[in-house]
């Protein structure tokens, strides 16, 4: 359930970042804020519950390498979605499932079963049914750069989703744990925001706050946090398969919020991601 809650709450994004778009910010804008006030909110909460703050040198590495994988993730897809259609960025992003099973084989000599291999190509399919037939502009020519780009940042999310189950990280608080991961992917965004731009774009309006704090606390404070719990109790391969909820609802958004239309294509990769999140969840029962 954390893992569903994770994906589709990962899924908001749009309904967020889309009205800050339009106002003018830039996409590195828009991560500084979402990671500032995630870490704020995180923060305040962690003082108010009495959830302690405290970590000892041995974490330091770890939680650095956590920031890094989530910022060099949010921006390489990014700067990938300036190279090729959204579309084919997002399809090839949602390679990271196999990527986690790669590291699982590499690393830890962990086998998937047939029912996650079945379970991630149909993900694979159902997020590249959905993508492909709703991307605008799918007419550019594909930039082997702009692929390279999102190859890497789906290497580095699943890098992330390892890493929480089978470093030091596995034994931390979710709170406290994305409180630092994010501390870090923030102070890199300021950083990239400030050589790029020269500064960062402030907020203009009522409507902007809202739009960055909503942006933090949903998509951003919830999906982590049941990401890591879904992580520990289900693994990482599953977790990661279970993602494909994520642009499933981006298109329910899309299609009620935006009055974006549903083709037979979309509709195919519905079907797809649903019977992959069936195979992972029987597969979970039986073992």
């Amino acid at each position: 359930m954390a893992a569903i809650i994770s994906a589709c709450t990962f899924g908001f994004i749009p309904l967020f970042v889309l009205p800050l778009f339009r106002d003018g910010y830039s996409a590195t804008d828009v991560l500084v804020y979402r990671t500032l006030f995630c870490s704020i909110g995180l923060a305040v909460y962690m003082l108010f519950a009495k959830i302690p703050f405290g970590i000892s040198r041995k974490d330091v590495p770890f939680l650095i390498l956590g920031g890094l994988f989530y910022f060099c993730s949010a921006w390489f897809l990014l700067l990938g979605y300036t190279y090729i259609s959204s579309g084919l960025a997002t399809t090839i992003h949602f390679s990271y499932p196999v990527f986690v099973a790669l590291i699982l084989l590499v690393l830890f000599g962990k086998r998937p079963s047939f029912k996650s291999i079945l379970a991630i190509f149909l993900a694979i399919g159902g997020v590249a049914f959905i993508s492909l037939s709703s991307a605008a502009g799918m007419g550019r020519e594909v930039s082997y750069w702009g692929v390279a780009m999102i190859l890497f940042s789906g290497f580095t999310y699943a890098a992330y989703i390892v890493e929480l189950k089978h470093t030091r990280l596995s034994r931390f608080p979710g709170f406290r744990t994305t409180l630092y991961v994010m501390l870090v992917a923030c102070v890199l965004f300021c950083a990239v925001s400030i050589f790029n731009q020269g500064y960062i774009q402030p907020l203009r309006s009522f409507d902007n706050y809202m739009n960055a704090i909503l942006l933090a606390l949903v998509p951003t404070i919830l999906s982590n946090l049941t990401l890591i719990v879904a992580v520990k109790h289900i693994g990482s391969s599953k977790t990661s398969v279970l993602g494909a909820l994520e642009p499933l609802t981006a298109l329910v958004i899309g299609i009620m919020v935006f009055d974006e239309f549903l083709s037979v294509g979309g509709l195919i990769g519905v079907f797809l991601i649903l019977l992959s999140v069936y195979l992972v969840i029987r597969d979970k029962q039986q073992s």
